[in-house]
């Protein structure tokens, strides 16, 4: 399956590369990379943690207000570099999915973290058009993908 790449997808400017290389060097010349992922394990005391999706990944909080204020946008770049480089990965992809597909999944996956991570509750905060839009189907429940009307239905909203 061959397919021609996005507009968008041309490669990265000459200046962003040296840029980026010259940065990189520079941190490794100054002691290296410490990201202290651990940090986030250590909340001050009477404060409220406000994380991404990807920094809250093994926790579990007491209560979680997952804001959903952004819709689909469909395939990103990475979705389609998966296509033109499948070949010279030493296996296939399996399933044939469309480049739409991968970047559904890949949203529902990332919801599924958010929505796993409460111990007592998961708070999903939607704007009133948003919600009425999914309940009613069309164009808005496409657009979150990762709140079927179906379960966003059976869930008390306040």
């Amino acid at each position: 399956m061959r397919q021609t790449p996005p507009d968008d997808l041309r490669g990265p400017d000459c200046w962003y590369v040296y840029n980026f290389i010259r940065d990189l060097m520079a941190a490794f010349s100054a002691g290296g990379l410490d990201d202290a992922e651990d940090d986030i394990l250590a909340f001050p005391r009477g404060m409220v943690p406000a994380l991404t999706i990807h920094q809250a990944k093994g926790l579990e909080f007491s209560i979680v207000f997952a804001c959903a204020t952004r819709e689909s946008r469909g395939p990103g770049t990475a979705h389609y570099q998966e296509d033109l480089f499948g070949r010279y990965r030493l296996w296939e992809p399996q399933g044939g999915f469309s480049p739409t597909e991968r970047a559904v999944h890949d949203l529902i996956r990332q919801y599924f973290v958010a929505f796993s991570r409460p111990k007592y509750s998961l708070v999903i905060c939607l704007e009133t058009d948003v919600y009425d839009g999914i309940l009613r189907g069309g164009r808005k429940a496409g657009e979150y993908p990762f709140l079927p009307a179906a379960w966003l239905r059976t869930l008390p909203k306040v």
